[in-house]
This record gives C-alpha cells, sequence and structure tokens, in this order.
C-alpha cells in the first residue's frame, strides 16, 4: 500500500494542475504538524503543496545562479537580478511560513488565484521584499 501511494504521489507532483483556488479549498491552514500527521489526506495534501512550493523556490534560486555565471561568462550587464531571486526573498524562511505567506498573497488578489499553483507562489514570493540573510 506504502508503494502504491508513493508512486501516486509522485505522479501527482509531477503533473500538478492545482491552481491557487486549489490551494485555499484543501490546504489544512490553522492546524498544527501533529494535528495534520493525524489525517492521511491533510498529510498528503500538506506535503503537495510545500513541495510544489519549495520546487518553485529552489527552480528560482538554480535560474538566477545560471542567470549570473552566464552574465560574467559573457560579460554582459545586466539589471537588477535581486528582484527576481527568491532565495534573497526567503532566506531563513520556513516551509510554513512561505505557505502563509503564498495564502496571504491569495487571499489579497482573488482574482489571480485561477492560475496554475506554481505562478501563483513565484508572484507571492517576488512580491516579498529583499532580506539581509548573509
Amino acid at each position: 500500500m506504502k508503494k502504491i501511494l508513493c508512486s501516486l504521489l509522485l505522479v501527482g507532483f509531477a503533473y500538478s494542475n492545482s491552481t491557487g483556488n486549489d490551494f485555499l479549498q484543501k490546504y489544512p491552514f490553522g492546524k498544527t504538524e501533529d494535528e495534520i500527521l493525524q489525517s492521511d489526506i491533510e498529510t498528503i495534501i500538506s506535503i503537495k503543496y510545500l513541495t510544489l512550493i519549495a520546487g518553485v523556490r529552489a527552480g528560482n534560486i538554480i535560474t538566477m545562479k545560471m542567470i549570473r555565471r552566464d552574465r560574467e561568462n559573457t560579460q554582459l550587464s545586466g539589471g537588477n537580478d535581486d528582484l527576481f531571486d527568491l532565495g534573497k526573498k526567503t532566506c531563513g524562511m520556513t516551509n510554513d511560513q512561505l505557505a502563509r505567506i503564498v495564502k496571504k498573497w491569495c487571499d489579497d488578489n482573488p482574482s489571480e488565484t485561477h492560475h496554475d499553483f506554481t505562478l501563483v507562489v513565484y508572484w507571492a514570493l517576488v512580491s516579498l521584499p529583499l532580506r539581509d540573510c548573509e
């Protein structure tokens, strides 16, 4: 059973059609981690959305490193890349904090929550100010 569940989770994460509206409807907001872990469904939903948020953040960080490297190698001048670097806007934040930030952005921008969840996550996190985490 665990192998089947794990396989379904991996396929579900790879082909996510979730929107911001889905996140608002399904994510177990207001519950502690212990409360979420008592329900298999809420655990799966929580893991799904936290993983998608982490994936958007990690993908952006890798992309920004590649852009900076390519600019250095080709001596191209660039804009202020830090404005788009989610790593510099979310450093030191927990997954729970990131989920709450995305929820607040959705609450503040209800006309945008029908978009793909990965876009919603990017828009929510890129709107944050830069942090001094070094």
